[in-house]
């Protein structure tokens, strides 16, 4: 199985003729957390969450084993821009932010419970 444990989010006021301005910067987490049985599985649920599509996912981001990366443009509310937003953003008529999603994705193994003298069962 495979798990991500939230996401790291950074934004950036995107502007479309001059790029991201840095001085822009914010960062927030967000707690969502998903488990996969598989890789394609795990990216299909990060994928869904956020409405992206598979290309706005990169992999081992940065050279990082596990690391994933999602890119996405959104409004000041934090929703996914639209086509509508993105032409009007085009002609500076909105600002839209640049915004990645970063999480860390690791393996893990089912818990089994045994039973341990001295202890009472609690789930019946």
């Amino acid at each position: 199985m495979l798990k991500s444990n939230g996401f790291l989010v950074m934004s950036e006021v995107d502007n479309f003729e001059n790029g991201c301005d840095p001085d822009s910067t914010q960062l927030r987490e967000d707690d969502s957390r998903f488990v996969g049985k598989n890789d394609e599985e795990l990216l299909e649920k990060i994928r869904e969450y956020l409405g992206v599509e598979k290309d706005a996912i990169l992999l081992n981001s940065c050279g990082e084993n596990g690391r994933i990366d999602i890119q996405r443009m959104e409004d000041s509310e934090g929703c996914q821009a639209d086509k509508n937003d993105i032409a009007q953003w085009k002609k500076g008529k909105k600002t839209l932010y640049a915004v990645t999603y970063t999480t860390q994705v690791e393996k893990v193994s089912p818990f089994k419970f045994v039973d341990i003298e001295g202890y009472e069962n609690q789930g019946e």
